[in-house]
């Protein structure tokens, strides 16, 4: 866990778009490792739409946007 809480301090200080990018990478990386990840993400047929990915956990598969914010988000955002 130290790994994945050094990654993401480092991930912080870089601008918003790499910021977006690696963090996306460090959600993936730390999902994998605990065998939870169902699919990276994906784009529906004509590239319009993206779900960032997709985990299963107690065999409910749960949709994932990932975001990094100025401010902690809510389930409204």
């Amino acid at each position: 866990m130290k790994d994945f809480t050094a990654k993401f301090e480092k991930i912080s200080q870089l601008d918003p778009k790499m910021r977006g990018l690696l963090f996306e990478r460090l959600f993936y990386e730390i999902f994998e490792s605990h065998k939870i990840l169902l699919e990276k993400s994906f784009k529906n047929d004509d590239g319009s739409q993206q779900i960032d990915g997709a985990v299963e956990i107690n065999n409910r598969i749960f949709l994932v946007e990932i975001k990094w914010g100025e401010r902690m988000g809510s389930h409204l955002d």
